[in-house]
Protein backbone atom coordinates (compact mmCIF):
# COMPACT_ATOMS: atom_id res chain seq x y z
CA UNK A 1 0.00 0.00 0.00
CA UNK A 2 1.01 3.32 -0.78
CA UNK A 3 -0.48 6.48 0.97
CA UNK A 4 -0.38 10.20 1.92
CA UNK A 5 -2.26 12.34 4.61
CA UNK A 6 -2.36 15.53 4.05
CA UNK A 7 -0.91 18.04 7.09
CA UNK A 8 -4.17 19.00 8.34
CA UNK A 9 -6.33 16.18 7.32
CA UNK A 10 -8.33 15.26 10.61
CA UNK A 11 -6.85 12.27 12.59
CA UNK A 12 -10.63 10.66 12.00
CA UNK A 13 -9.11 9.74 8.56
CA UNK A 14 -7.15 7.24 10.15
CA UNK A 15 -10.32 5.44 9.74
CA UNK A 16 -10.21 4.88 5.84
CA UNK A 17 -6.66 4.12 6.45
CA UNK A 18 -8.05 1.43 8.76
CA UNK A 19 -10.59 0.25 6.00
CA UNK A 20 -7.99 -0.42 3.64
CA UNK A 21 -6.02 -2.59 5.83
CA UNK A 22 -9.05 -4.84 6.54
CA UNK A 23 -9.63 -5.38 3.14
CA UNK A 24 -5.80 -6.10 2.35
CA UNK A 25 -5.19 -8.35 5.25
CA UNK A 26 -8.66 -11.04 3.85
CA UNK A 27 -6.76 -11.13 0.71
CA UNK A 28 -2.77 -11.49 1.83
CA UNK A 29 -0.95 -12.92 3.95
CA UNK A 30 1.45 -9.94 4.61
CA UNK A 31 1.06 -6.26 4.46
CA UNK A 32 4.26 -3.78 3.44
CA UNK A 33 2.91 -0.46 3.75
CA UNK A 34 4.68 3.25 3.18
CA UNK A 35 4.21 7.10 2.69
CA UNK A 36 3.58 10.11 4.45
CA UNK A 37 1.30 9.94 7.17
CA UNK A 38 2.19 13.40 8.96
CA UNK A 39 2.07 11.38 11.98
CA UNK A 40 5.50 12.18 13.62
CA UNK A 41 6.24 8.95 15.42
CA UNK A 42 8.92 10.31 17.32
CA UNK A 43 6.57 11.85 19.73
CA UNK A 44 5.53 9.91 22.91
CA UNK A 45 2.35 12.34 23.52
CA UNK A 46 0.78 12.94 20.24
CA UNK A 47 -2.28 12.08 20.28
CA UNK A 48 -1.89 11.33 16.19
CA UNK A 49 1.12 8.80 17.56
CA UNK A 50 -1.21 7.00 19.86
CA UNK A 51 -4.00 6.62 17.43
CA UNK A 52 -1.55 4.91 14.97
CA UNK A 53 0.32 2.67 17.45
CA UNK A 54 -3.08 1.34 18.00
CA UNK A 55 -3.71 0.95 14.35
CA UNK A 56 -0.31 -1.04 14.18
CA UNK A 57 -0.81 -3.30 17.08
CA UNK A 58 -4.63 -4.14 15.63
CA UNK A 59 -2.91 -5.16 12.43
CA UNK A 60 -0.07 -6.82 14.02
CA UNK A 61 2.15 -3.92 11.88
CA UNK A 62 5.73 -2.72 12.88
CA UNK A 63 7.34 0.42 11.71
CA UNK A 64 10.69 -0.21 10.55
CA UNK A 65 12.27 3.24 9.46
CA UNK A 66 14.33 4.14 12.85
CA UNK A 67 15.65 7.45 12.22
CA UNK A 68 14.11 11.27 11.45
CA UNK A 69 13.80 11.84 8.08
CA UNK A 70 12.99 15.64 8.42
CA UNK A 71 15.45 17.34 10.39
CA UNK A 72 15.09 21.56 10.94
CA UNK A 73 16.99 23.67 13.35
CA UNK A 74 14.71 23.29 16.19
CA UNK A 75 13.10 19.98 15.29
CA UNK A 76 13.41 16.58 14.37
CA UNK A 77 10.28 14.50 13.09
CA UNK A 78 9.79 11.19 11.26
CA UNK A 79 6.35 11.38 9.76
CA UNK A 80 7.20 8.89 6.76
CA UNK A 81 7.09 5.57 7.89
CA UNK A 82 7.27 2.14 6.08
CA UNK A 83 4.31 -0.53 8.11
CA UNK A 84 5.03 -4.22 7.55
CA UNK A 85 3.79 -7.31 9.19
CA UNK A 86 5.33 -9.40 11.44
CA UNK A 87 6.12 -11.97 8.98
CA UNK A 88 7.79 -9.98 6.87
CA UNK A 89 11.67 -9.97 6.60
CA UNK A 90 13.65 -7.05 6.50
CA UNK A 91 17.18 -6.92 5.67
CA UNK A 92 18.10 -3.17 5.52
CA UNK A 93 16.51 -0.07 6.27
CA UNK A 94 18.07 3.04 5.53
CA UNK A 95 17.02 7.12 4.37
CA UNK A 96 18.96 8.67 1.21
CA UNK A 97 19.01 12.45 0.16
CA UNK A 98 16.03 13.98 -1.58
CA UNK A 99 16.27 17.61 -0.59
CA UNK A 100 16.59 18.16 -5.09
CA UNK A 101 13.26 17.76 -5.14
CA UNK A 102 11.68 17.37 -0.95
CA UNK A 103 12.47 18.84 2.49
CA UNK A 104 12.15 14.98 3.54
CA UNK A 105 15.10 12.38 3.38
CA UNK A 106 13.78 9.06 1.33
CA UNK A 107 12.95 5.97 2.84
CA UNK A 108 14.12 2.95 1.61
CA UNK A 109 14.36 -0.94 2.91
CA UNK A 110 15.37 -4.01 1.32
CA UNK A 111 12.86 -7.09 1.53
CA UNK A 112 13.90 -10.70 1.67
CA UNK A 113 10.72 -11.89 -0.50
CA UNK A 114 10.25 -15.90 0.15
CA UNK A 115 9.02 -17.51 -3.39
CA UNK A 116 5.71 -19.62 -2.26
CA UNK A 117 5.17 -22.98 -2.92
CA UNK A 118 4.21 -23.50 -6.23
CA UNK A 119 0.79 -25.83 -5.76
CA UNK A 120 0.27 -28.24 -8.38
CA UNK A 121 -2.79 -28.92 -10.55
CA UNK A 122 -4.64 -32.00 -10.40
CA UNK A 123 -6.30 -32.56 -13.93
CA UNK A 124 -8.05 -35.98 -15.75
CA UNK A 125 -7.54 -37.09 -19.40
CA UNK A 126 -8.04 -39.64 -21.37
CA UNK A 127 -5.20 -40.71 -23.82
CA UNK A 128 -7.00 -40.55 -27.05
CA UNK A 129 -3.80 -40.74 -28.77
CA UNK A 130 -3.24 -44.69 -28.26
CA UNK A 131 -7.04 -45.05 -30.36
CA UNK A 132 -6.96 -46.35 -33.94
CA UNK A 133 -10.10 -46.49 -35.76
CA UNK A 134 -10.11 -49.67 -35.99
CA UNK A 135 -10.05 -50.26 -32.31
CA UNK A 136 -13.11 -48.07 -31.76
CA UNK A 137 -15.32 -49.94 -34.73
CA UNK A 138 -14.48 -53.62 -32.98
CA UNK A 139 -15.40 -51.99 -29.99
CA UNK A 140 -18.56 -50.49 -31.74
CA UNK A 141 -19.44 -53.74 -33.11
CA UNK A 142 -19.44 -55.49 -30.10
CA UNK A 143 -22.15 -53.15 -28.42
CA UNK A 144 -26.05 -54.65 -28.44
CA UNK A 145 -28.10 -51.58 -29.51
CA UNK A 146 -31.02 -53.34 -30.01
CA UNK A 147 -32.54 -52.16 -26.84
CA UNK A 148 -32.32 -48.28 -28.97
CA UNK A 149 -34.85 -49.20 -31.20
CA UNK A 150 -37.40 -49.80 -28.22
CA UNK A 151 -37.48 -46.39 -26.43
CA UNK A 152 -39.57 -43.89 -26.96
CA UNK A 153 -38.23 -41.04 -25.49
CA UNK A 154 -35.63 -39.27 -27.43
CA UNK A 155 -34.04 -38.60 -23.63
CA UNK A 156 -33.61 -42.39 -23.32
CA UNK A 157 -32.16 -42.67 -26.40
CA UNK A 158 -29.05 -40.67 -26.22
CA UNK A 159 -28.79 -41.43 -22.27
CA UNK A 160 -27.84 -44.82 -23.87
CA UNK A 161 -26.12 -43.98 -26.58
CA UNK A 162 -23.74 -42.04 -24.38
CA UNK A 163 -23.19 -44.47 -21.46
CA UNK A 164 -22.35 -46.97 -24.23
CA UNK A 165 -19.81 -44.73 -25.79
CA UNK A 166 -18.27 -43.85 -22.30
CA UNK A 167 -17.97 -47.55 -21.91
CA UNK A 168 -16.07 -47.74 -25.33
CA UNK A 169 -13.68 -45.11 -23.83
CA UNK A 170 -13.21 -46.15 -20.81
CA UNK A 171 -12.05 -49.35 -22.24
CA UNK A 172 -9.49 -47.94 -24.90
CA UNK A 173 -8.74 -45.02 -23.05
CA UNK A 174 -9.40 -44.64 -19.08
CA UNK A 175 -9.61 -41.71 -17.26
CA UNK A 176 -5.81 -40.81 -15.89
CA UNK A 177 -5.23 -38.30 -13.16
CA UNK A 178 -1.82 -36.11 -14.23
CA UNK A 179 0.09 -33.56 -12.12
CA UNK A 180 1.30 -30.28 -13.55
CA UNK A 181 3.60 -28.11 -11.08
CA UNK A 182 4.04 -25.48 -13.76
CA UNK A 183 1.40 -22.98 -15.48
CA UNK A 184 1.66 -23.05 -19.53
CA UNK A 185 4.10 -20.62 -20.81
CA UNK A 186 1.26 -17.88 -22.50
CA UNK A 187 3.33 -17.31 -25.33
CA UNK A 188 3.65 -21.34 -26.48
CA UNK A 189 0.95 -20.75 -29.20
CA UNK A 190 -0.25 -23.04 -31.63
CA UNK A 191 2.78 -22.19 -34.35
CA UNK A 192 5.49 -23.06 -31.55
CA UNK A 193 3.68 -26.58 -30.49
CA UNK A 194 3.53 -27.34 -33.74
CA UNK A 195 7.23 -27.02 -34.43
CA UNK A 196 7.87 -28.74 -31.18
CA UNK A 197 6.04 -31.82 -31.95
CA UNK A 198 8.29 -31.34 -35.59
CA UNK A 199 11.18 -31.00 -33.10
CA UNK A 200 10.14 -34.32 -31.11
CA UNK A 201 9.72 -36.11 -34.68
CA UNK A 202 13.16 -35.27 -36.07
CA UNK A 203 15.05 -36.08 -32.79
CA UNK A 204 13.16 -39.75 -32.81
CA UNK A 205 14.21 -39.72 -36.73
CA UNK A 206 17.67 -39.24 -35.72
CA UNK A 207 17.73 -41.39 -32.84
CA UNK A 208 16.38 -44.97 -34.83
CA UNK A 209 18.63 -43.82 -37.87
CA UNK A 210 21.67 -42.46 -36.48
CA UNK A 211 22.22 -40.61 -39.86
CA UNK A 212 23.94 -37.24 -40.66
CA UNK A 213 21.27 -36.20 -43.05
CA UNK A 214 18.53 -36.72 -39.91
CA UNK A 215 20.89 -35.35 -37.17
CA UNK A 216 21.26 -32.08 -39.80
CA UNK A 217 17.33 -31.79 -40.09
CA UNK A 218 16.85 -32.02 -36.39
CA UNK A 219 19.29 -29.47 -35.55
CA UNK A 220 17.65 -26.88 -38.14
CA UNK A 221 14.28 -27.43 -36.40
CA UNK A 222 15.72 -27.15 -32.70
CA UNK A 223 17.33 -23.55 -33.82
CA UNK A 224 13.95 -22.64 -35.91
CA UNK A 225 11.71 -23.82 -32.60
CA UNK A 226 13.99 -21.65 -29.74
CA UNK A 227 14.26 -18.70 -32.26
CA UNK A 228 10.46 -18.86 -32.30
CA UNK A 229 9.99 -19.29 -28.82
CA UNK A 230 12.15 -16.12 -27.95
CA UNK A 231 10.00 -14.27 -30.91
CA UNK A 232 6.88 -15.20 -29.20
CA UNK A 233 7.88 -14.56 -25.85
CA UNK A 234 9.49 -10.94 -27.12
CA UNK A 235 6.23 -10.03 -28.36
CA UNK A 236 4.28 -11.50 -25.66
CA UNK A 237 6.39 -9.37 -22.93
CA UNK A 238 6.55 -6.05 -25.45
CA UNK A 239 2.96 -5.71 -26.02
CA UNK A 240 1.79 -4.49 -22.37
CA UNK A 241 4.74 -1.82 -22.31
CA UNK A 242 4.12 -0.13 -25.74
CA UNK A 243 0.22 -0.38 -24.83
CA UNK A 244 -1.26 3.09 -23.43
CA UNK A 245 -3.70 1.21 -21.66
CA UNK A 246 -2.64 1.02 -17.50
CA UNK A 247 -5.25 -1.55 -16.94
CA UNK A 248 -3.65 -3.65 -19.53
CA UNK A 249 -0.48 -3.25 -18.29
CA UNK A 250 -1.75 -4.39 -14.73
CA UNK A 251 -3.36 -7.46 -15.77
CA UNK A 252 -0.18 -8.18 -17.63
CA UNK A 253 1.90 -7.69 -14.46
CA UNK A 254 -0.33 -9.62 -12.41
CA UNK A 255 -0.05 -12.61 -15.50
CA UNK A 256 4.00 -12.17 -14.95
CA UNK A 257 4.02 -12.45 -11.21
CA UNK A 258 1.69 -15.53 -11.42
CA UNK A 259 3.95 -17.05 -13.90
CA UNK A 260 7.14 -16.67 -12.09
CA UNK A 261 6.16 -17.75 -8.48
CA UNK A 262 5.16 -14.05 -7.14
CA UNK A 263 1.64 -13.59 -7.00
CA UNK A 264 0.08 -10.61 -6.70
CA UNK A 265 -2.73 -11.51 -4.69
CA UNK A 266 -1.83 -15.23 -2.70
CA UNK A 267 -4.40 -17.04 -1.54
CA UNK A 268 -4.58 -16.60 2.12
CA UNK A 269 -3.14 -19.24 4.17
CA UNK A 270 -5.30 -21.74 6.43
Amino acid sequence: LCLYRPPRSPLSDLGHFEACLSEVACCSDFIVCMGDFNINMLSQTDIGTKQMKSLMSLFSLRQVVDSPIRVTCSSESLIDLILVSSGVDIVETFTCDAFSISDHCAVCAVLRLRRPLRRSRVFLYRNLKSISPDDIEAELARIDWSPIFNFTCVDAMVSFFESALLTVFDRLAPISCGRSSRPPAPWINAAVRKLIALKSRALNRFRSTRSSAAWTRYKDIRNATAAAVRREKKAFISLPLSSNSPAFLSQSFSSWCNLVGFPINPEPST
